[in-house]
């Protein structure tokens, strides 16, 4: 199976911690490379906590899709979490795309 994702949820039991992006990996992999580390391998088997940032920005089910934009221009973050309001569950993400095509929807 074929999946072209570029965001992915990291998340402790099935609250979100982070989301890791495709730009985290490379820029991960770019340092690596620059440090002088001659193979990739050793940088693969660093735990994916050193790759994300571990405060992820997050917004609820029941939030409107202006907040979600706003959001995400403020932080200039490509995608959000979508928790639940009780326990911080991952219920989801919202990417750019996503906002994209909701407000296209609405021309």
């Amino acid at each position: 199976m074929e999946l072209d994702a570029r965001h992915l949820p990291i998340v402790e039991g099935r609250e979100l911690v982070g989301i890791v992006t495709a730009h985290d990996l490379r820029s991960f992999m770019h340092a690596a490379h620059v440090s002088g580390t001659p193979t990739v391998d050793p940088q693969l088997r660093q735990a994916i906590g050193r790759v994300f940032v571990q405060e992820p920005v997050f917004v609820y089910r029941d939030t409107e899709l202006g907040g979600v934009a706003r959001l995400m221009l403020e932080t200039k973050l490509d995608a959000v979490g979508v928790v639940s309001r009780e326990s911080r569950e991952l219920v989801g993400i919202v990417t750019t795309i996503d906002v994209l095509r909701a407000c296209q929807l609405l021309l």
